[in-house]
C-alpha cells in the first residue's frame, strides 16, 4: 500500500511537471511564431518600399526606420546608416541659358538633395551634388551659384533637410 501511494504521488508530481514544461514549449513556440510574423510583415513592407521609383525609395525607407516600422534594431540602423551614406541621385531640373559673356553661355541647373537627417549643411550637400553635375557635364566649368534649404519636424520630434542647389555650367 505505501509504495502505491509513493508511486501515485510520483506519477501526480511527474505529470505536473510534464505539464509546466509543456506550458512553457508553447509559449516559446507561440513568441517565435509571432517573431517570425512581425519579421516577415517587416521584410514586405521594405519590399514594398524599395520597388519602384528608386529616387522615392530612401524617403519611404527613412519613413520606415523612423516610425520604428522596422523593429529589427540593427536592420533599422544599418538602413538609416545605408542611406545616409548614399549619394543623391535625384536629376538635374530646369536649365536655362542665360549669357555671362559673349560667346560663352552659362546654363544654371538646379538639384535638391532629398530629405536627409541633420548633421549635414548646405555647402557639404551641395558640394556632393556638384560632383554629381560634373559628371553630368564633362569638360565644363560648374561652381555653385545659390543654395537653400527646407526643413521639416515630424510628430515625434525628429528634423528633416532637403537641400536646394543651383549650379552655374560654363
Amino acid at each position: 500500500m505505501v509504495g502505491a501511494t509513493i508511486a501515485a504521488i510520483a506519477n501526480v508530481w511527474v505529470a505536473y511537471h510534464n505539464g509546466i514544461e509543456q506550458r512553457a514549449l508553447e509559449n516559446v513556440r507561440a513568441d517565435l511564431g509571432r517573431d517570425l510574423e512581425q519579421r516577415k510583415a517587416q521584410d514586405d513592407r521594405i519590399v514594398s518600399v524599395i520597388n519602384g521609383d528608386p529616387n522615392v525609395a530612401p524617403a519611404r525607407l527613412r519613413f520606415l526606420a523612423e516610425t520604428h516600422l522596422i523593429v529589427d534594431e540593427s536592420l533599422r540602423k544599418f538602413i538609416l546608416d545605408y542611406i545616409q551614406t548614399q549619394a543623391v541621385t535625384v536629376p538635374p531640373t530646369a536649365s536655362v541659358a542665360t549669357p555671362a559673356s559673349p560667346g560663352i553661355p552659362i546654363k544654371k541647373v538646379t538639384v535638391e538633395s532629398g530629405w536627409l537627417d541633420g548633421g549635414h549643411n548646405q555647402p557639404e550637400v551641395c558640394g556632393r551634388l556638384m560632383d554629381g553635375v560634373r559628371a553630368q557635364n564633362p569638360g565644363k566649368s560648374v561652381r555653385i551659384a545659390n543654395m537653400s534649404e527646407d526643413n521639416r519636424k515630424d510628430f515625434l520630434g525628429h528634423v528633416t533637410y532637403n537641400y536646394h542647389c543651383e549650379f552655374e555650367i560654363q
